[in-house]
């Protein structure tokens, strides 16, 4: 399984949609929303947020703001979910992660978080503030709701069956006055900002990291927290094993390459197109995938990052500008722009590029390699592409690039 982690997918901005192309032996799992269950409960969040507002306590514009943010980013999830749509029988599945976001667990993420020494700025800078935002709304309106008021509820059998065919306003509990869920809040917000719980619960998820083999990181600026999680680093043979799976830098390889030409395509479209691919023109992903590997196998191996990092995009440039040049039958000067643009930021390379893999906490250890990532979306710039002959495009491995390239152009070679 292939887990985007931790962020559901909000938006397609930061997930390279040729994931779907590189990876077919098995569909891509996306994760749902924190607060997939909070409805079920029969909490009226808005009663709540109304609630607030109107008692005006020292914390409310703080609340609203964080409630707000909850409420956006779950129009944000739905509208994705929605673009994707068209992938999601064949390509993708979705798992509904059950973990705890009681206080003690609350108390687990400031203890981890202290333990990294990163500042309150870089720890902002750290974390996604629509995943956050849902952790802290599943904290306070499922679960204190639910430890406050569940002697309240009928069975969850009977309330789930309760709102079936009725409206939102209909199926919520009645019997609720939210008066201790009022205090707690009053309690919690005194004791730290807004930004404080934000970071704190932003790190809910992070602990269960060590329960999934492959992970598709969606927010690449974790690396820099995993790699301060002071554990002790290990040299066993096992660990290493990790850099021997090319897979790891031709799935980096093969997105840098596609990703910039997808992600100018219209949202609406892009799916669709991904569908065209696969069904139609599979054997040029392929192609392109395996032409990857090819390239990756030089750093099959590989155990030091930064080796890693400095050399992978100078390798790509120099095993791949000659070809792709060639394919597109441009000027000199013109590809060596093209090359630069898509190979621009060495950087990307570890802060965009392949699996999380073997990240663990408590007694085990982390590795610098379990800090590569698979998310990402270098812009390499259009350009103007002069017409070349089929026979030469389809025979070269690097065919899929002008098909991505002249995504827009009638003549379909």
């Amino acid at each position: 399984m292939k887990l985007l982690f931790p962020e559901p997918l909000f938006d397609l901005n930061h997930f390279s949609l040729s994931t779907f192309l590189y990876f077919q032996e098995e569909k891509i799992t996306l994760t749902l929303h924190p607060t997939v269950s909070l409805l079920s409960t029969g909490c009226d969040p808005y009663r709540f947020a109304k609630l607030v507002e109107e008692l005006n306590p020292k914390w409310k514009n703080e609340f609203l703001a964080i409630f707000q943010l909850w409420h956006n980013s779950n129009q944000m999830l739905f509208q994705t979910s929605e673009l994707i749509k068209p992938l999601r029988e064949e390509y993708y599945q979705t798992l509904w992660l059950v973990y705890s976001r009681n206080e003690a667990a609350l108390q687990e993420n400031d203890d981890l978080i202290k333990s990294t020494n990163l500042s309150h700025k870089e720890l902002l800078d750290i974390i996604d503030v629509r995943l956050a935002s849902q952790e802290l709304i599943a904290h306070l309106l499922f679960e204190k709701f639910l430890e406050f008021y569940e002697n309240k509820l009928p069975p969850r059998e009977d309330l789930i069956s309760q709102m079936r065919n009725k409206s939102f306003e209909e199926s919520r509990a009645r019997n609720i006055d939210y008066k201790e869920l009022f205090t707690y809040c009053d309690t919690l917000f005194q004791k730290d900002n807004i930004k404080e719980l934000l970071i704190k619960s932003y790190f809910y998820r992070i602990k269960a990291l060590k329960d999934f083999p492959d992970i598709l990181l969606s927010n690449e600026r974790l690396i820099k927290f995993l790699d301060k999680i002071p554990v002790e680093f290990s040299s066993r043979k096992e660990d290493n094993e990790y850099y021997k799976n090319i897979d790891v830098i031709g799935w980096e390889i093969f997105r840098q390459l596609t990703s910039g030409y997808i992600s100018k395509i219209s949202p609406e479209q892009q799916a669709q197109f991904i569908l065209q691919l696969r069904k139609i023109n599979n054997s040029e992903v392929l192609n392109l995938k395996n032409k990857c590997l090819k390239l990756a196998e030089d750093f099959k191996g590989e155990a030091n990052l930064n080796v890693l990092v400095k050399n992978i995009s100078q390798h790509v440039r120099i095993n791949t500008e000659k070809e792709i040049t060639e394919l597109l039958n441009i000027d000199k000067n013109k590809s060596k722009n093209i090359i630069n643009e898509i190979f621009s930021d060495e950087k990307t390379w570890i802060a965009l590029g392949a699996f999380v893999i073997s990240i663990y906490t408590g007694e085990t250890l982390l590795t610098n390699g379990a800090a590569l990532t698979a998310m990402g979306n270098v812009a390499a710039k259009s350009f103007k592409v002069a017409s070349e002959s089929k026979k030469k495009i389809k025979s070269s491995d690097y065919s899929l690039i002008y098909r991505l390239k002249n995504y827009d152009d009638d003549d379909d070679f």
